[in-house]
């Protein structure tokens, strides 16, 4: 099907924490942008439910938790799209996350990736306009394993959870360094309890050639020293699946990730099974993918034609001061804007530069 002609605005993270009071500087502005959007999508980063629940033994860096009028602020910035699977998910737990669920429900927010269950966490959801519709798919490769939904069976319910991309690492070595690692775990005996589990048949064996170091380093043989990530296989055929169903019933789609994830130091920089999800998720039959995790601009890529914004920052941090006189510094189009003119889609962007970029076109000092 073909879409008429629609905008849409894109924002990253709203970690938003207390009610935004009519007339706070910079609101009507930023409404204002966002507002031109047909569909307006951000990431709520936090838990809406009203207390009752138990803080999680894992949560997201902090307990975040706002009341449900928060949403009616969120639909005052002009947002009508959202994901809420990330790393704060589940900060208070299955019944906080249900919570979070109903009240998005009732606010008539569109939104992906937490369900009662994987299959419906992983579901797209839908915005009717009267130029078409809009497909969402979201998920979140930052998280604890708990907080990952469960699948329902004949046997029981299905468990509440985010639709979740997991990813693999494996590290690389010279052949001397990798007999290094391996006289360390035999001599450690770090591995003992896995090998056992492998001799009896509990865990799969390891790969001809591999070493593991403890339950989350693995090395295999390679020329040089080098990090390789790659993006779970079952996870992302899930997405694809999603992504498919979706083709036949909406005109565009929108895929959202939220990912910390980084490759090194350089926190700018998305990790290589980022980029692997996104352009799977492109030639699956994406038309946009949208990112968000770090709180910090990351690249802008154009693959296929499509564009992949590895992350879009922050949209509001209620008591953060990460903000230029009221308006976010990541305002995604200023970003795009600079990314296109300086021809450096698909690159790592210092936020210096950008921010620079967007003072000078708004007229801020």
């Amino acid at each position: 099907m073909s879409m008429k002609k629609f905008t849409l605005t894109a924002a990253g993270d709203m970690l938003i924490q207390r009610r935004i009071p009519d007339g706070y500087e910079g609101l009507s502005e930023l409404a204002d942008f966002i507002g031109q959007g047909d569909a307006s999508f951000f990431n709520l980063e936090s838990t809406i439910n009203d207390g009752s629940g138990w803080g999680n033994q894992y949560n997201g860096g902090s307990y975040l938790r706002a009341d449900p009028s928060v949403l009616d602020d969120a639909k005052k910035y002009g947002f009508n799209m959202m994901s809420f699977a990330n790393n704060h998910s589940m900060d208070f737990c299955h019944w906080g996350l249900v919570q979070t669920i109903q009240a998005a429900d009732a606010s008539g927010i569109v939104h992906a990736g937490c369900g009662m269950s994987l299959e419906k966490a992983a579901a797209p959801a839908y915005l009717d306009l009267p130029q078409g519709r809009v497909a969402l798919i979201a998920a979140t490769s930052t998280m604890e394993a708990p907080a990952m939904a469960g699948s329902q069976s004949r046997y029981f319910i299905g468990r509440p959870g985010v639709n979740a991309l997991r990813h693999d690492e494996m590290y690389e070595l010279p052949p001397d360094l990798l007999n290094t690692v391996q006289m360390l775990a035999d001599t450690t005996h770090i591995n003992a309890w896995d090998d056992v589990y492998r001799r009896e048949g509990y865990l799969p064996a390891l790969p001809e050639g591999h070493v593991a170091l403890g339950k989350h380093l693995m090395f295999r043989q390679g020329e040089k020293v080098r990090r390789v990530s790659s993006a779970n296989e079952q996870d992302m055929l899930r997405i694809e699946r999603a992504i498919y169903e979706a083709q036949f019933q909406s005109d565009y789609i929108a895929v959202s990730i939220h990912s910390h994830e980084q490759p090194n130091t350089n926190k700018e920089c998305p990790d290589d099974f980022l980029v692997e999800f996104c352009h799977r998720c492109i030639d699956a039959g994406a038309d946009v993918v949208i990112g968000h995790g770090p709180h910090l601009l990351r690249p802008i890529e154009i693959y296929k034609g499509k564009p992949i914004f590895y992350s879009l920052g922050d949209v509001d941090m209620s008591e953060s001061t990460n903000s230029i006189h009221g308006i976010p510094r990541e305002v995604m189009i200023a970003a795009a804007e600079y990314a296109l003119k300086e021809n450096r889609a698909g690159r790592c962007i210092p936020n210096s530069q950008v921010e620079s970029y967007i003072k000078a076109k708004r007229g801020w000092k």
